[in-house]
């Protein structure tokens, strides 16, 4: 019964626009370059049942610094919330403006875990069959990320799924979220720049012009 459960959850189905797609339900995660970011598909390709970011629920991103130090670790959240969610899923990328991978992702437990792209040599972290367990409305999950030690403007691509549960692509609602942050390191460069230009046959150095681009 459980096998023909799964093989009716993958038959050929019809969306909107007409075209028939093969459709499969995962509760260990999706393939990576899901994320909506660079040109990437999301969950959407596939759970399509309901608008995109529908208004009824929410995909939040916490914990993405402003400024980062660049080797710090900062604990991230990352919540998705729907009353007809029953099980949850998220898959989330950071990478530099030029789209190659940035910093490191770590699971603090057994409801998330890293997965590479062999061919863009970028590492995704997502939900695990057990981080898909049964809620009730909302479901959550913690995750760290090391910044990079070069430093640079990372920006930060996510997706979410708010399953009915019901073993099949149909019927769920999918979010799409972003965040960026900036080196501290870099933004001292430039704070100091204009600083010293300021302080040269133009006056002394505004303090407009120095908090305007040192941390926030």
């Amino acid at each position: 019964v459980a096998l023909i459960g799964m093989l009716l959850s993958a038959v050929a189905a019809v969306p909107p626009g007409g075209e028939y797609r093969v459709l499969m339900a995962s509760a260990s995660g999706p393939v990576p370059a899901r994320t909506g970011g660079f040109g990437e598909m999301t969950c959407y390709q596939c759970h399509w049942d309901n608008p995109l970011n529908d208004f009824g629920g929410r995909l939040s991103l916490a914990g993405v610094p402003d400024t980062y130090i660049p080797g710090e670790r900062y604990p991230i959240t990352v919540a998705i919330a729907h009353p007809e969610l029953v099980k949850g899923g998220f898959q989330m990328s950071a990478r530099f403006e030029d789209g190659k991978n940035a910093g490191a992702f770590r699971s603090p437990d057994q409801l998330t875990q890293p997965i590479s792209n062999e061919d863009t040599q970028v590492t995704y972290i997502q939900h695990t069959s057990l981080g898909a367990r049964r809620a009730q409305g909302e479901s959550r999950w913690e995750v760290e990320w090391t910044a990079p030690a070069e430093g640079g403007t990372v920006v930060f691509h996510l997706a979410g799924n708010a399953s009915n549960g019901d073993a099949s692509p149909l019927g769920d609602f999918v979010y799409t979220a972003s965040a960026t942050s900036r080196s501290r390191q870099a933004d001292l460069k430039v704070g100091l720049y204009i600083g010293f230009r300021r302080g040269g046959p133009l006056g002394p150095p505004t303090v407009s012009a120095l908090q305007a681009t040192g941390p926030r």
